[in-house]
């Protein structure tokens, strides 16, 4: 035969809390990851765009300074990528590039390391025409030497690029320098969409990107036609996803990290909640138990008065008595269940006042005297006299009552119970005593658990419900205060209970 294993209703619903309190914060993280993943992204992605714009402006602001000097020296002179030294590149409105682009007049610190490459064949030209002969070049306060325009004067990264210039009459490409070997087929359909974006623009100078070609562009109208350079969008693309790719592994592994930290949290986190669960289960199932017996007894008194209506009351009355015994008990059992629920909810307000804990010990000692003589106990007290306590004297009374009655009720016959009251440092201690049968070590830790009874027998005949020192315990935490039980077989059974002093 096949055994099945019923899962509690109490489990699975708290499984359930871990399972959504995990999910709720995996997706809040990977939210969070997210957003910043795409705000790293968004950011580098305009900071590339700007540079290559940065770099695209540079070189078209050369190439048009370079076209001037030349017609202005009557001659087609190219420095290609590279012009020479003290030549500075101005605007097609004849203002000087070197504020906006390298600095108060200072030069960059960076080459533009590619064009200077790729045109390494017309700047070595470009030397040459300086050393032979220095009326062709251009005048200093012209250009700005090529070399020193690695960086703009933000810092930007230059980009390599290509440039190139349109005649306008016969709407001829010639190329300036092409630093990105770009196809023929691709350079004339990404400068017929420079043109045509020039055109709508309305302006003299417009850029933008060549959708589905790869390119970036900027495109200047000039006196003869148009100035036109290229960087390829590979500069951004690649950049982009090789910052985001660190990104992402490190999200990933923090994505992870997180999850098993939620789940170690969803544990701790529900532990109280699930112990405080169970507890109340608890609390329920034992109440019924406790409740069920005087029930039973009380429906078997009546069933056996209702047989016999021909009996006479005093015939009856064990019946009777007994009825109203077990009634008394649910009473007791229902007004501690409650005690202890308004003491938790803080439904119950107590005055606390200057009060004489010694008085009140003393009282409740003389109390029990005659119940420990009754039982063959002794009862022997060591009071120190005027220890003042704040609290609620009713409340006090109760838990020091309830300690004195588990101490004569669990003392065998000739056995002695000892109260001692006495001052420690800034508290009052108050030890309950009592000789017997010791409480075994696994019961100590749930003494003060509720419906706990360490003899483990419901009909001992010692009465009681397990609610006693709960209750006990509640009070002197709620004075500020703690108790405690040590329980041997050579010392006996001793509750301490410390209260700060007034």
């Amino acid at each position: 035969m096949v055994k099945t294993h019923k899962k509690r209703k109490g489990n699975t619903a708290f499984e359930g809390f871990r399972r959504k309190f995990v999910v709720t914060n995996m997706a809040f993280v990977l939210v969070v990851l997210v957003a910043v993943l795409s705000a790293v992204g968004v950011a580098n992605y305009s900071q590339r765009v700007s540079e290559v714009y940065d770099s695209l402006q540079h070189r078209v602001s050369i190439d048009v300074a370079q076209s001037k000097a030349g017609n202005s020296a009557g001659g087609t002179t190219n420095w290609g990528s590279v012009p020479p030294a003290g030549v500075e590149p101005i605007n097609a409105d004849n203002t000087s590039v070197s504020a906006g682009n390298v600095g108060e007049g200072t030069p960059s610190e960076q080459t533009l390391e590619n064009s200077s490459e790729a045109d390494s064949g017309q700047s070595a030209q470009s030397g040459n025409a300086t050393e032979g002969d220095a009326s062709q070049q251009p005048s200093g306060a012209e250009f700005v030497d090529g070399n020193q325009m690695g960086r703009d004067g933000m810092g930007s990264q230059m980009v390599a690029t290509s440039s190139f210039s349109i005649d306008a009459e016969s709407g001829e490409v010639t190329a300036i320098s092409d630093t990105l070997g770009m196809d023929s087929d691709v350079l004339a359909s990404a400068a017929s969409v420079a043109q045509d974006a020039l055109a709508a623009s309305g302006e003299s100078m417009t850029q933008g990107h060549a959708d589905g070609l790869g390119y970036y562009y900027r495109i200047e109208k000039t006196e003869s036609g148009y100035m036109l350079a290229f960087a390829s969008d590979t500069y951004v693309s690649q950049g982009t996803l090789s910052l985001l790719g660190p990104f992402l592994l490190a999200g990933l592994g923090a994505l992870a990290a997180f999850f098993v930290v939620s789940v170690l949290l969803s544990n701790w986190a529900v532990r109280p909640v699930e112990r405080a669960w169970r507890q109340q289960q608890q609390f329920i199932a034992d109440a019924s138990h406790e409740l069920k017996t005087p029930l039973t007894v009380i429906i078997a008194n009546d069933s056996i008065l209702a047989s016999q209506p021909d009996a006479t009351v005093a015939s009856q009355m064990q019946w009777i008595e007994s009825t109203e015994t077990e009634a008394r008990l649910m009473q007791g059992l229902v007004n501690d269940m409650l005690y202890l629920a308004q003491m938790e909810d803080g439904e119950r307000e107590h005055v606390l006042s200057r009060l004489d804990f010694s008085d009140v010990v003393q009282n409740v000692a003389l109390q029990f005297e005659s119940v420990a003589f009754e039982r063959g106990v002794l009862i022997e007290s060591s009071i120190v006299p005027n220890m003042e306590v704040k609290g609620d004297q009713m409340r006090l009374m109760r838990m020091v009552a309830t300690l004195v009655d588990n101490a004569c009720k669990y003392t065998e016959s000739n056995g002695s119970v000892r109260v001692t009251l006495e001052k420690r440092s800034q508290v009052c201690r108050l030890s309950v005593h009592n000789s017997g049968t010791p409480i075994a070590p696994d019961d100590l830790p749930h003494l003060f658990d509720r419906f706990y009874r360490a003899d483990k027998a419901r009909t001992s005949g010692k009465g009681g419900y397990g609610l006693g020192l709960s209750i006990a315990k509640s009070i002197a935490e709620d004075h500020g205060g703690t108790i405690r039980v040590a329980s041997s077989a050579a010392e006996g059974t001793t509750f301490t209970v410390e209260l700060p002093l007034a």
